[in-house]
């Protein structure tokens, strides 16, 4: 969902700079994408597992930076809030101000 694309058997967000893919999106910023499970999980009271693994790209030639990646568990498969690019990291709208009276977060940061 939104700015995800398969390539050579991958999810990206941000797209090559080259031609020889469709949907070459000529700038990187302000992107937005979501990769859901096919099949809901059902969470409660059960419990799951999953592993996944991501690479980390750095352009050479950019200075932009992004501003993280975020695992969400959800009730539903809704499309990303409108503009909710950069810090809302595709899950709250700027119209919230950040306020999430009735979300929980919760935050694992690492730092290399």
């Amino acid at each position: 969902m939104g700015s995800v694309s398969s390539i050579n058997g991958s999810l990206v967000i941000t797209q090559p700079k080259d031609n020889q893919h469709a949907n070459v999106n000529k700038s990187s910023a302000n992107l937005i994408g979501r990769v859901l499970y096919k099949t809901p999980v059902i969470a409660w009271p059960a419990s799951f597992s999953t592993t996944f693994t991501i690479k980390i790209v750095v352009d050479p030639d950019s200075a932009l930076s992004g501003d993280g990646m975020a695992f969400v568990i959800a009730q539903d498969n809704q499309p990303s809030p409108s503009q909710s690019y950069g810090s809302y990291l595709g899950i709250l709208a700027p119209s919230t101000k950040r306020e999430c009276n009735s979300k929980v977060f919760v935050n694992v940061s690492h730092i290399s």
